[in-house]
């Protein structure tokens, strides 16, 4: 059991504001409480959310001047929910991210982003890390989540990360969960701090006041070869310097639908690339998503309902960590977000990946 105190220090990455409230609300105020010290990083500020806007504003078409004035009132409901549950709103930080561009962000490389999250995380030298679940169904959560991987590095392994789920996923990734049961009173001011974001409330207040209830969850950090029975990526890993990842086809045709890749070297080497997919097997061009236009290729056997992707990567080792996606076709959701590859037990790694990590076994914060 964890069991906070006043020498914990928090840093909770939000994709969005809200966030912090929905996802992480008592949590944040246990922290106050017992006397931790808290620090919420924004990714974006939330103005590209146009639909609200537009419900609130009643207006159509939406400027850049109009979308600017959103983020900033969505900034200061954040504020607002924080001073609510931590009685301050100094320890907010915002990226200022392109709202639902947060993908294209990390193909592009991001590093500027991995560099400002890594000052942050050791300015904070957090003892917990809250970070958005990697099986969250909106695009923007699931790649800020590989930033911060790719940012904090092993140096997550001296914290306890627990992770947060804001919006369902299609299905369910079999990790253990650890759970923070509040009082009627912290379930009602994680409600207050929720209604805080009165932007969100027109469209999606019944949706967002659930999260106000008596237990909140968490799932733990779990290795790269756990992973859900229905995920679109059924298998990855890497052998031998090569990169090998199982895509279930199903009915569709997968002609059309690209691979997304993405992986950090050591030391802080930035690769994206990315994969068109053929409908039958075969060679096919590997995409550098960073401009760098190396030239690569890939086998791609398709035997539905599978399809198997292999690509040299011994000019990326060593590997610190990688992820694929598969590209969505929904408006907005994700079928499945991103997936972290295994890496075989061999892979070099630096000497601060043998510190000791978090613990399994805690079922409850009290």
């Amino acid at each position: 059991m964890l069991k906070l105190s006043p020498d914990d220090r928090i840093l909770m990455i939000a994709p969005h504001p809200d966030d912090e409230s929905i996802g992480a609300g008592g949590l944040l105020q246990r922290a106050r409480t017992t006397g931790a010290k808290v620090h919420v990083i924004y990714g974006t500020c939330g103005d590209n959310n146009t639909w609200p806007q537009r419900a609130m504003e009643k207006r159509w078409f939406i400027t850049p001047t109009a979308r600017a004035r959103w983020g900033a009132r969505r900034r200061e409901e954040a504020r607002g929910a924080l001073r609510m549950l931590l009685g301050d709103d100094n320890c907010a930080t915002f990226l200022n991210l392109p709202d639902q561009g947060v993908t294209s962000l990390l193909m592009r490389g991001g590093e500027e982003v991995i560099a400002s999250l890594r000052e942050e995380f050791f300015s904070t030298r957090p003892t917990i890390l809250v970070l958005p679940t990697p099986d969250d169904a909106h695009a923007d959560h699931t790649a800020l989540y590989v930033l911060a991987r790719f940012a904090f590095g092993t140096s997550m392994n001296a914290c306890r990360v627990l992770h947060y789920g804001v919006h369902r996923s299609r299905h369910k990734a079999p990790a253990p969960e650890c759970k923070l049961r509040l009082t009627a009173e912290e379930v009602e001011l994680k409600k207050r701090a929720i209604l805080c974001h009165k932007t969100q409330m027109l469209l999606s207040r019944r949706r967002f006041t659930a999260f106000a209830r008596t237990v909140e969850k968490f799932t733990l950090a779990s290795p790269a070869d756990i992973r859900a029975s229905d995920h679109e990526i059924v298998e990855s890993s890497m052998e031998r310097g090569a990169l090998k990842i199982v895509v279930r086809t199903g009915r569709v045709s997968l002609q059309r639908r690209r691979l997304f890749i993405a992986v950090q070297s050591i030391p802080d080497q930035i690769n994206r690339c990315s994969i068109l997919l053929p409908s039958r097997s075969a060679c096919v061009e590997v995409c550098d998503e960073t401009g760098r236009r190396l030239p690569r290729r890939a086998t791609v056997r398709v035997e539905h309902p599978y399809a198997t992707v292999r690509m040299p990567l011994e000019w990326l080792q060593p590997v610190e960590s990688a992820f694929a996606k598969l590209q969505s076709n929904t408006i907005f959701y994700d079928r499945s977000g991103w997936r972290e590859i295994a890496l075989p037990e061999t892979e070099p790694q630096p000497a601060s990946a043998k510190r000791k990590g978090h613990g399994s076994s805690d079922a409850h914060l009290r």
